[in-house]
């Protein structure tokens, strides 16, 4: 069976694996927070719809928050540990805001270290994976927790493999039109992370 599951097209440019790396791209040492719910006083300015901020890169930085967002996430009230507050994956004394990323993209993969701490074991998981070596031999574009999970609207996908396959095929195009015409799309549960 394995065979078949396997890619029979050539990889493309964008899947090519990397070298692997001396060391991982995240401290796993991080400890899990314990949530409060406490918000601080973030919402006075992320709570204004048309907030942003231009980083040194150009790119507009987008700084709305909607508190629906996480109240409606995994995170929010359905998370049996309790609702995670801004200051509980923030930090408390990251207000003001004097150290404004370079760039978008470095403040993204930088920032999915909050992650770690809860998602120990994932993050172990990944560790050395093919996004985390692409991302270490300098493609800044290969996925981290945030661009295929959300930030702050996540949501469960434990039920839902073709919305997995889905955002897999954001940036793994050529594979996500021949999984979508191959015989896997109707096999029950199958989607990219059943077997990736």
């Amino acid at each position: 069976l394995l065979p078949l599951l396997l890619p029979i097209a050539p990889i493309s440019a964008q899947e090519e694996t990397p070298e692997p790396p001396s060391e991982g791209l995240y401290d796993l040492s991080t400890v899990a927070i314990t949530p409060t719910g406490d918000n601080g006083y973030c919402a006075v300015c992320h709570n204004q719809e048309f907030k942003a901020v231009t980083l040194s890169d150009g790119f507009v930085l987008n700084l709305f928050v909607p508190p629906s967002a996480i109240s409606n996430s995994v995170h929010g009230t359905s998370n049996e540990q309790g609702t995670i507050g801004c200051v509980d994956c923030h930090g408390a004394n990251t207000f003001p805001h004097d150290n404004l990323p370079e760039n978008r993209r470095d403040y993204t993969i930088a920032t999915n270290q909050k992650c770690v701490g809860c998602h120990n074991e994932q993050a172990t998981e990944l560790q050395n994976g093919l996004h985390e070596r692409a991302i270490l031999a300098g493609n800044a574009d290969a996925a981290v927790c945030t661009d295929c999970h959300g930030a702050h609207d996540v949501q469960t996908v434990a039920r839902e493999p073709q919305l997995v396959a889905g955002v897999c095929g954001n940036c793994h195009t050529s594979t996500y039109s021949e999984w979508r015409t191959s015989p896997h799309i109707d096999v029950d549960k199958l989607g990219c992370a059943s077997c990736h």
